[in-house]
């Protein structure tokens, strides 16, 4: 009887040991869950990942989307100030070229631009090229009497490259100018203006297409 039941309890410690193998062999070869899919929101933002480098075949289609694309309303966040002091302008001043360190006099109407104007571009095309790199230069060497001695209507010259070999410069530009294709490239459709408020940048879309030689509609 003791062998009976002896052979009984190790039959059954046998059986529980291969159920135990079994379930643990199938609980570890079962794939792990799947995470869930993260949804992107849907939006109509512009993104500067679409441009591939100044490629003008996606510069063309964020042109389209911008046209496309409902313009915000202007919030008016800005405060005009309708007095001012003026304070006086030197009467010369001296430009310090960034490539060979010479230094050229101006006087009268040149002293706004090197003082003011020409700070100015090279911030803004600091925060362009912060975005696409060297796609977007600025050339002021017009400015140097030992660069480009033969020059007597000293102007800026923004030039913008494109993946395809191929660039367009550009001397009728202004520093609104080059806010607004910052806030192209950054895929904003608004744009502050002077005042603060915030304006569709749709309404530059003139100017974008200007500079970057393409049209939203062929």
């Amino acid at each position: 009887m003791t062998t009976i039941w002896l052979s009984l309890g190790l039959a059954l410690l046998v059986g529980c040991a291969w159920l135990f193998t079994a379930t643990s062999a199938r609980g570890m070869g079962r794939p792990p869950h799947a995470q869930p899919a993260v949804a992107r929101p849907a939006t109509n933002a512009l993104t500067v990942a679409d441009i591939k480098g100044l490629n003008r075949e996606a510069i063309r289609a964020m042109l389209k989307r911008l046209a496309t694309t409902r313009p915000p309303d202007v919030i008016r966040d800005g405060i005009m100030i309708s007095c001012y002091y003026a304070v006086p302008s030197p009467t010369n001043t001296a430009y310090i070229c960034p490539i060979c360190g010479e230094k050229t006099l101006y006087t009268k109407e040149r002293v706004g631009e090197v003082e003011d104007t020409i700070p100015s571009f090279r911030s803004e095309v600091k925060n362009i090229q912060a975005l696409v790199g060297k796609a977007v230069t600025l050339d002021e060497t017009m400015y140097c009497r030992r660069c480009r001695p033969q020059v007597t209507q000293p102007k800026l010259l923004l030039t913008i490259h494109f993946n395809d070999g191929t660039s367009r410069s550009l001397s009728q530009v202004t520093s609104s100018h080059l806010r607004e294709l910052q806030a192209f490239l950054k895929g904003e459709i608004k744009l502050k203006n002077s005042f603060g408020d915030a304006e569709p940048l749709q309404q530059y879309l003139p100017h974008l297409e200007t500079m970057l030689g393409e049209k939203a509609t062929p």
